[in-house]
C-alpha cells in the first residue's frame, strides 16, 4: 500500500518543490471537525491534528475556569496518523495518540531530498544513530531546475556544464540507492515510520519504485511543512517538529476548512498596525531617545589594576598583584573578570599557576580561571608530552621500515613480472612457441626443445 495523496491538487514535477502531507486532503467532509473531538489546524506553517481537551483536563493542567468556555487541546503532527486512522474518526484517533504517548524512545527515520541536495537520519528516541548528507550538481545556476527536467523537455544541450548537472544526478541516485539498500538497510528496517521531504518527480530517487522499493511503502510518511536546505540540522529540526505533542490554546491554530498547502516560508505573526487619526497641523515632535555614554576602560571605576595587567599580558604584575591580594573575582562595568582580559597563554598561565599553588584563595570558578597549573601536573604534562612525543616517533619509524618492505616487495614483482615478459617475448625459431621454460640454442637461434633444435 502507497501513502499517495487522495484527490491532491497536482504539484510542479521541480525537484525543489517541497512536499505535502499524506492528510492534506483526506476526508474534507468525514468525522473531523467542529463537531467531533479532533479537528484539522495549521500551525506554524505545519499540519496537525488538534485533540480538544474536556473541561476537567482542562483544568487539571491549570486552566481557570471562567465564565466563557475557553478550549485547549493536545496538538500533533499530521504525519503521524494514517488515513485510515483520521476516515474512521474519534476513537481511533485516541487510540494513536494514547500509542504515541506511551512511545518514550520512537524508531523514525527522516529523509529529504532537493535540488542535489540529500540529508537523512534514522533517530532512536532523540539521539541520532545515523546519519548523511550529499550533496551533487544538478541544477543549473541562476535558471534553476534540474538537468533532466531540462531533458525531458526536448531540448537536450551538450554543453560541459549539462553533462556534469546529468553525471550529477546519476551518481545521486546511486548514492541514496546504496545507502538505502545497503549501508541503512538494518536501521531503516527497525523504523516504525519514516518521514520524508521529497517532491513527486524525486521520490522513486529516494524511496525506490513500487516494484522496487527501497523502504516499506505502508512505513512512508510525507512531512506535512516545508523543510529548508537539506541538511542534517534541517533534518534534526523536522524530527523535534514531528516528534513534539504541544498543549494548546484552541485560539492559537488555524482551523482549517480548505486543503491545506504548506507555505515556502515560516509564517511571521502578523503585525496589525494601529492606525490613528489625521490632525490639522504639524505632527507632534518625537521624543529623543537618550544618548547612551561611550564606555571606556579610563572612566570605568571598577576597571581595576589586575585587568589592566592581565589586558596588557603583564605575567609578572599578574603575579605581584594577586599576592598582595587582587580579586580574581572582581568585574568591570561590562561584567568581565581579569582572566577574561587575557590575550596571552603566559598571561593566562600566570594565574593558573597562582590557583595551583592557592587553590583555596578564591572562588576560581566565578573567577573563570581553569584549573590550577603545580609542579606535579606540569610533570604530568610534560611526560604526557613525552609520550605522545615517543609514540610518533615510534609510530614514523614503523611507517618507514614498511614503507621500504613495499618498496622491496615492488621491486621484486617488477623483476619476475620483466622476466615473464621477456619470456614470452622469446618464441622458438623452429615452431614459433613461446619459450617459457629450459632454453635451447644454436648460433643465433632459440629452440624449445632438443627436437627442434634437430628440425630447423
Amino acid at each position: 500500500e502507497t501513502n499517495e495523496t487522495i484527490g491532491a491538487v497536482d504539484q510542479p514535477d521541480d525537484d525543489s518543490a517541497g512536499s505535502e502531507s499524506d492528510q492534506s486532503e483526506v476526508g474534507w467532509e468525514g468525522v473531523a471537525g467542529e463537531t467531533t473531538r479532533w479537528s484539522r489546524a495549521a500551525v506554524d506553517g505545519a499540519l496537525v491534528m488538534l485533540r480538544r481537551m474536556p473541561p476537567a483536563a482542562q483544568r487539571g493542567r491549570g486552566v481557570e475556569a471562567s465564565g466563557e468556555q475557553q478550549n485547549y487541546g493536545l496538538a500533533s503532527s499530521a504525519a503521524l496518523f494514517s488515513r485510515e486512522a483520521i476516515e474512521t474518526g474519534d476513537v481511533a484517533l485516541d487510540v494513536r495518540l494514547a500509542n504515541l504517548l506511551k512511545t518514550r524512545s520512537p524508531r523514525w527515520a527522516v529523509l529529504t531530498l532537493r535540488s542535489g541536495h540529500f540529508a537523512g537520519a534514522v533517530f532512536h528516541g532523540a539521539e541520532p544513530t545515523v546519519h548523511k548528507a550529499i550533496h551533487r550538481y544538478t541544477t543549473r545556476a541562476k535558471q534553476g531546475g534540474s538537468q533532466s527536467t531540462m531533458d525531458n523537455s526536448g531540448k537536450k544541450p551538450k554543453s560541459a556544464g549539462a553533462s556534469l548537472r546529468r553525471y550529477g544526478e546519476q551518481r545521486l541516485a546511486e548514492e541514496i540507492q546504496e545507502l538505502m539498500t545497503d549501508k541503512w538497510a538494518k536501521e531503516l528496517s527497525q523504523c516504525e515510520l519514516i518521514f520524508i521531504s521529497v517532491s513527486r518527480r524525486m521520490r522513486s530517487t529516494l524511496v525506490g519504485t513500487e516494484t522496487r522499493p527501497y523502504v516499506a511503502f505502508a512505513r512512508i510518511r510525507r512531512l506535512p511543512f516545508m523543510v529548508g536546505k537539506p541538511t542534517f540540522e534541517s533534518v534534526k529540526e523536522a524530527y523535534l517538529k514531528v516528534a513534539s505533542v504541544v498543549f494548546m490554546s484552541w485560539d492559537t491554530a488555524e482551523m482549517l476548512v480548505a486543503p491545506f498547502r504548506p507555505s515556502k516560508e515560516t509564517p511571521q505573526r502578523e503585525v496589525v498596525e494601529q492606525k490613528t487619526p489625521k490632525t490639522v497641523g504639524a505632527p507632534p515632535p518625537r521624543p529623543e531617545e537618550p544618548v547612551r555614554p561611550v564606555y571606556t576602560e579610563e572612566d570605568d571605576p571598577l576597571y581595576g589594576p589586575l585587568h589592566r595587567a592581565a589586558a596588557a599580558g603583564d605575567e609578572p604584575r599578574i603575579t605581584e598583584l594577586l599576592d598582595e591580594g587582587a580579586n580574581p573575582t572582581a568585574r568591570d562595568g561590562k561584567e568581565r573578570v581579569p582572566y577574561y582580559l587575557c590575550q596571552t597563554l603566559k598571561s593566562r598561565d600566570a594565574f593558573r599557576r597562582w590557583r595551583g599553588a592557592n587553590e583555596d584563595a578564591f572562588d576560581w570558578v566565578a573567577a573563570r580561571v581553569p584549573d590550577g597549573i603545580n609542579d606535579e601536573s606540569e610533570q604530568r604534562r610534560k611526560d604526557k608530552e613525552r609520550e605522545k612525543k615517543k609514540k610518533q616517533k615510534e609510530k614514523a619509524k614503523a611507517s618507514k621500515a614498511q614503507a621500504k618492505e613495499e618498496e622491496e616487495r615492488a621491486k621484486i614483482k617488477q623483476e619476475e613480472e620483466a622476466k615473464i615478459l621477456a619470456a614470452a617475448c622469446t618464441k622458438c625459431d623452429s615452431c614459433g612457441k613461446p619459450v617459457t621454460a629450459k632454453t635451447f640454442s644454436r648460433l643465433n637461434f632459440m629452440y624449445c626443445s632438443s627436437e627442434c633444435t634437430h628440425a630447423h
